[in-house]
Formats: structure tokens, sequence, C-alpha cells
């Protein structure tokens, strides 16, 4: 028997004239191909060469804009709230400029929209929906992003993850999933948030946020899923020298990480730190690429 959203996404394929496909990581590039195995006439722009991947040779960004029903952008829109995120095209596509191209009342899609963005596109006419705030995406979006740090926990951690201790700051769905994880695989794992989380048993271990210093100074592993500052330096400077540092929230800079952890001076005392971002998009973009996919599909049944 067929879901719901597998049977929302047959009749909308009967309902959709064009949609044009801009930027983005290879999340991007199966999201488009799903859309045109469903029959779609799909136009896609600032993306790898789409003729390997089994879609059209590239339009410009005109062609791919004229006459299109529907636009889908990727996750994140933009990282400086001028350009689309486009990291597989080198030539930079200014957010005003697909605005001045687009036609009239057009259905538009995006993970993370500036509000600033979006409330331009509603003033020109344009319906926007931003399904990073999907609840069901976001839940499997969780669960692809856990597994990707797993796989980071135990491709650059010089030690084995099976008795290692782990800390992982926050208590959301990364977090849990995360959790799950590790915990199999036979680590110890110490979660540090706020309050403590409704999920949380007694397989973890938890502690506040303001005991960060005594969780890093036992920790091997520590995975950061706050998009805030929760490290100072006294935190910091407990770190041991070999301990693997992973942040997944989004923010901050190269140097200093969303949670607060200057990476060049972590790096100086022997801690190899990482702030992985876009990890769906990198680890398992056919799964990711497909589900925006699906419901990008079924919001436009809604509508």
């Amino acid at each position: 028997m067929k879901t719901n959203i597998e049977q929302t996404a047959k009749f909308e394929a009967e309902k959709i004239e064009k949609i044009a496909v801009l930027g983005g990581d290879n999340r991007q590039i199966h999201l488009a191909r799903y859309l045109q195995n469903a029959g779609k006439d799909v136009y896609c722009h600032a993306l790898l060469e789409a003729a390997n991947h089994g879609l059209k040779t590239p339009y410009s960004l005109v062609e791919s804009l004229r006459n299109c029903t529907h636009l889908v952008l990727p996750i994140p829109v933009s990282r400086d709230d001028c350009h689309l995120s486009t990291p597989l095209w080198e030539i930079p596509v200014p957010l005003d400029e697909i605005v001045a191209l687009l036609p009239s009342a057009v259905q538009i899609y995006g993970g993370m929209f500036s509000g600033e963005f979006a409330e331009i596109l509603r003033m020109s006419g344009h319906t926007v929906y931003d399904y990073a705030n999907d609840a069901a995406l976001l839940e499997q979006n969780a669960i692809a992003t856990a597994e990707a740090a797993l796989a980071l926990l135990i491709t650059h951690s010089p030690s084995l993850l099976r008795g290692s201790n782990v800390a992982i700051f926050g208590s959301g769905r990364i977090a849990r999933h995360l959790a799950e994880l590790v915990t199999a695989v036979g680590a110890q794992v110490t979660l540090l948030s706020r309050n403590i989380p409704p999920w949380v048993d007694s397989i973890h271990a938890y502690m506040p946020l303001r005991e960060a210093d005594f969780a890093l100074a036992h920790a091997d592993m520590v995975v950061n899923t706050i998009p805030a500052v929760v490290i100072d330096k006294a935190a910091q400077a407990q770190l041991r020298s070999g301990a693997l540092f992973i942040d997944l929230a989004s923010g901050g800079s190269a140097e200093c990480f969303p949670c607060g952890l200057c990476s060049v001076s972590a790096e100086k005392n022997g801690v190899i730190a990482m702030h992985a971002l876009g990890l769906p998009g990198k680890f398992s973009p056919r799964f990711a690429g497909e589900l925006i996919a699906r419901v990008v599909m079924g919001k436009s049944f809604e509508r």
C-alpha cells in the first residue's frame, strides 16, 4: 500500500508545469533527478554539469527562471544573505538577480531563508515555504546528520570509539539520535544541556552546561549541536591533547566555532577540531535530496 506522501507525489506530478532548481550541494542534484523522474520539466542552474547526473544540460539563470511555476532553492539558501549558496558552482549568483528574473506568482521552496529575503519574495507576489521548518524533514535530517557524525567520530579520532567517553552538547533531535548510535557502538555518553532532556535514560549520563569544564576534562570525543556559545576559555583549556571536537551547529567562523571553541588554540594544544556543516549533503545526498523533493511536492499539492 502506498503512503500518503507517495500518493501526494503521484498526484502532484500531474500538476507542476516547470520547476527551476538552483544552486546547492549534491542534495539538489538528487532532488532534481527525483522530480525529473516524476515527469517534471526540470531546469537546473548553478550545479555541476547536470548531464553527468542523468539530468538535462544546464540552462542559464534566465532560461531556468523563464515561465517557471516552481523554484527550489538549496539549504541554506544563502550563507552571506547576498548570494545563492552554490558550493558546486564557481560563478556567484546574486539573490537580487533571482528576484528580478522571476515571473509572477511562483511557489518558492528553500531551507533557512533569511527573514529579509523571504519578505522580499513575498512582497513580490510569490509564495515562500521554508522546508527547514518541516517537522518530518527535520526528524529524518537529524537521523542523517547523526549517522554522518558517527562516521566522523570513527574516522577522525585516534581512539577506539568503543569504551571512549563522548560528550554531546544539546538535547534536540540530532543529539538524541547521535547518543543512541554512539551508545550502541559501546561508548560512554555524557549529555550536556540547560535542562535534562525528556528522552534521557539510565544509559546516558547528564550534566548541566555549567559543568562543561568537568565533562571536557574527561572526554575523548566531543560533539556540539547547540548554535550558541556554550564553551568559554576555561572550559576549552580542559580539553585533552588528542581529543576530537566536532561542532555541528551553524554560524561561527573557521577560527571561532558557534559553540565558542577557538579552533586555532585548540589545535595548538593537540585537539582535533572540526566544524562539520551540511553533513546529509556530503554523506547521504540521495536520501536527503529525495526527502526534500517529496516535501516540496507534498506542499505544492496542499496548495
